[in-house]
């Protein structure tokens, strides 16, 4: 196939998270999302997505999953790159991972590489100027299209990139963010 190019990102935050809302629920309503978040050990529970948004200790909550889970690149590592597209968008900073090469495959390590330093592909940023861009049917495609992506690499790199995003808007906000957690849970 042809080679996947990234860009850099260069959207601003969404100015209320009411179309995060809406890809959280496309997220919920068509996707396995019980792949990643079931089971007695799941790649991506409950603590790790609050102690992401409520406590915001990124890095270390982060660098466990690189790795996990399963695809051709970890669903782990999908997330991660998720993650960081919605971190960056929503300007909160550079997270500071410790990539270790031998703790994820080449293809995953470069594609946390070029997260890293701000690139990403396109379907990642559709979904993102998507949500900056506040229009429902077009959140509803970028998701489509994230989710068509791999068997669990689009899923959760969508999933990663509504957590980074809503990293900004957690202040203050604990009980609604517990209870949309709460819904990839049900």
């Amino acid at each position: 196939g042809a080679p996947i190019s990234n860009a850099k990102i260069t959207v601003a935050p969404p100015v209320t998270t009411t179309p995060i809302w809406v890809a959280w629920q496309y997220l919920i309503d068509t996707a396995p999302i019980n792949i990643l978040t079931g089971g007695s050990s799941p790649i991506i529970g409950k603590k790790l997505l609050l102690d992401l948004l409520l406590t915001k200790n990124t890095a270390d909550t982060l660098d466990p999953l690189i790795g996990r889970g399963p695809g051709l690149t970890p669903a782990g590592d999908d997330f991660i790159v998720g993650f960081l597209a919605g971190n960056k968008a929503s300007l909160n900073g550079d997270v500071d991972l410790k990539l270790k090469p031998l703790a994820t495959n080449d293809i995953s390590l470069a594609a946390l590489s070029e997260a890293h330093r701000g690139y990403f592909g396109a379907p990642i940023l559709t979904l993102i100027e998507s949500i900056h861009h506040g229009q429902s049917k077009g959140v509803e495609i970028a998701m489509a299209d994230n989710l068509a992506i791999g068997a669990t690499s689009g899923m959760a790199g969508a999933l990663g990139v509504l957590i980074g995003l809503l990293q900004n808007y957690c202040d203050g906000n604990s009980a609604e963010i517990e209870a949309k957690i709460q819904l990839l849970f049900s």
